[in-house]
């Protein structure tokens, strides 16, 4: 995404491998990218790094979450991130 000039928000657990990321991006594509470091299991912490990006971007475009394995779910009980049951997300994550 930084290749065709967006700018990426990377969050993670581990702030030290994000920094490094977010530096190689900005040199590499002379683009904006930002580490965060966060606990996606805490909605307080989800709503806090929403507000910071919002303020530095104005808004977000893409989503893309590949934080997430639920090994009890098949492919038949899939349903759409609105409709997923929250306290099940932070079982799962």
């Amino acid at each position: 995404m930084s290749a065709s000039g967006a700018n990426v928000v990377l969050v993670d657990k581990e702030i030290k491998k994000n920094k490094k990321l977010e530096q190689k991006l900005i040199k590499k594509y002379n683009t904006k990218a930002i580490a965060y470091t966060v606990d996606i299991s805490n909605k307080k912490d989800i709503v806090r790094m929403k507000n910071k990006i919002l303020k530095k971007f104005k808004k977000i475009d893409v989503l893309i979450n590949n934080a997430f394995y639920n090994p009890n779910q098949s492919e038949h009980s899939a349903v759409s991130l609105e409709k997923f049951p929250l306290e099940l997300w932070n079982q799962v994550i």
